[in-house]
C-alpha cells in the first residue's frame, strides 16, 4: 500500500515553533559543561581502559594456559572434537589479543581527540548537542527560521 502525504498533512516550521511554545514549560537554566567534568570523563575513561586491559590480559593467560591442556589432551585422544574445542579456544586467545590493541586505540581516540578534529571547524558535525534552555532552543529554531 503506498500512502501519499498531502502538503496540509506536514506542519510548518511556524506551527511548530508555535506547538513548542504553547505545550512546553520554559523553563531559564544557566547549566554548562565545565573543565571539571570533562577532566572526570577523561579519568574515568583511563580507568576503565586500564581495568579492561588487565582483564583482557588476563583472560589472554589464563587462555594460553588451557591451550597448553586442550593440546595434551587432544593428542592423547585424537577425538575430532577435541581439536574442534582446540582450535576455537585459539581463535578466542587471537580475538582477545586483537581485543588489547584496539583498546588502546579507542583510549588514544577518545583522551585525545587529533589536532585536526579540534581545528577542523567547518567540517561535517555528526553529533550534535545543544546545551541550554527550551526558550534559548526557541529563540535559536527562530532565527534559523527568518
Amino acid at each position: 500500500m503506498i500512502m501519499t502525504h498531502h502538503r496540509s498533512d506536514k506542519k510548518t516550521k511556524e506551527e511548530i515553533l508555535a506547538t513548542l511554545e504553547s505545550e512546553l514549560e520554559i523553563v531559564a537554566t544557566n547549566e554548562k559543561i565545565d573543565r571539571g567534568q570533562t577532566n572526570q570523563i577523561t579519568i574515568d575513561t583511563e580507568k576503565d581502559v586500564e581495568f579492561s586491559r588487565k582483564k583482557i590480559k588476563e583472560l589472554i593467560q589464563r587462555g594460553t594456559e588451557a591451550i597448553d591442556d586442550m593440546i595434551m589432551i587432544a593428542k592423547e585422544n585424537e577425538h575430532p572434537r577435541s581439536f574442534e574445542v582446540l582450535s576455537n579456544l585459539l581463535k578466542q586467545v587471537s580475538d582477545m589479543s586483537s581485543d588489547l590493541v584496539s583498546l588502546q586505540k579507542t583510549k588514544k581516540e577518545i583522551t585525545n581527540p587529533s589536532k585536526e578534529e579540534s581545528n577542523n571547524k567547518g567540517g561535517t558535525t555528526n553529533n550534535a548537542i545543544f546545551l541550554g534552555s527550551t526558550d534559548e532552543l526557541q529563540k535559536f529554531l527562530k532565527t534559523q527560521n527568518e
